[in-house]
C-alpha cells in the first residue's frame, strides 16, 4: 500500500527553474548539472513527500562532463551546501543534470549513482531532476528542454528501496525566501567557483510551459 499510494510534489519558483534551463542551453553538446537546496514537508498520512526548493546551483569549475555523463565539482557543491545550511537552514535535497537526448527518465547509471549517494550520506530520500531535449520540428528555430523530477526513497526502518516515483510540479511566481550573499567577497568566494553564472538577462529570455508532471523551457535563440 505504501509504495502504491506514495505522492511526490515539488514547489519551486519559476526563476529558479529557469536557471536550470539557462545552464542546459549553454551546454548544447554535453551534459551539465548542479544541486537544489530546500526543505522537505511531509503530509499527515506519511505518504506525501512535498519538496520546497529555494535555491538552484549550477556546475562548478572543476566538474567533469561528456555528451553522456556529468560529475559535479565536489569542492563547489560542499562549499555552497555548507553556506546555505548555516545561513538559511536549507538542506541539499536534490540534484539535477541534463540528457543530450530525449531520455526523460533516470538512466540505469543515474539510478545506481543516486542509490550509492544515499547510502554514503546515510539519507533516506533525495530528488533527481532530469532535463532532456525536446524533438524539434523542421520549421522550429527554438531550443527546448523538458524537466521531470523523480523521488528516490528508502524505508527508514527496513532500508528497503521503494520504486522510483515521478513527481508533480507547483510553480511559484516568486521565491518565498530570498537567498542573497552578505558581501561581494562572500559572493566571489562561493559563486566564483561556479563554471557558468546565470544572469537575470539569461533567465528572462527563457519561456516555460508547465504541466502537472513536467516543465518545458524554450529559447528562440541560443544564449
Amino acid at each position: 500500500m505504501y509504495s502504491r499510494d506514495r505522492r511526490f510534489t515539488v514547489e519551486i519558483p519559476a526563476s529558479e527553474l529557469k536557471k536550470i534551463f539557462s545552464w542546459v542551453l549553454k551546454s548544447p553538446s554535453e551534459e551539465t548539472g548542479g544541486d537544489l537546496f530546500g526543505v522537505w514537508s511531509d503530509g499527515q498520512d506519511d505518504l506525501e513527500n512535498k519538496l520546497c526548493i529555494y535555491h538552484v546551483s549550477g556546475p562548478g569549475k572543476l566538474c567533469r562532463r561528456t555528451p553522456f555523463s556529468f560529475d559535479q565539482d565536489v569542492r563547489y557543491s560542499k562549499k555552497i551546501a555548507t553556506y546555505l545550511s548555516r545561513q538559511y537552514g536549507l538542506d541539499h535535497v536534490a540534484v539535477w543534470h541534463s540528457h543530450q537526448s530525449a531520455l526523460d527518465r533516470p538512466s540505469a547509471p543515474d539510478e545506481e549513482a543516486i542509490w550509492n549517494t544515499m547510502r554514503s550520506l546515510a539519507i533516506n530520500r533525495i530528488a533527481l531532476f532530469i532535463a532532456s531535449s525536446v524533438g524539434k520540428r523542421k520549421d522550429d528555430d527554438s531550443s527546448s528542454f523538458v524537466i521531470n523530477t523523480f523521488l528516490f526513497e528508502t524505508h527508514e526502518k527496513s532500508n528497503k528501496c521503494w520504486p522510483v516515483l515521478q513527481g508533480t510540479f507547483r510553480i511559484l511566481p516568486e521565491p518565498s525566501k530570498k537567498i542573497c550573499f552578505h558581501s561581494d567577497e562572500e559572493k566571489a568566494s562561493l559563486e566564483g567557483l561556479a563554471e557558468n553564472l546565470v544572469t537575470d538577462k539569461d533567465i528572462n529570455m527563457i519561456d516555460i510551459t508547465v504541466s502537472e508532471t513536467s516543465v518545458i523551457g524554450s529559447l528562440e535563440r541560443q544564449l
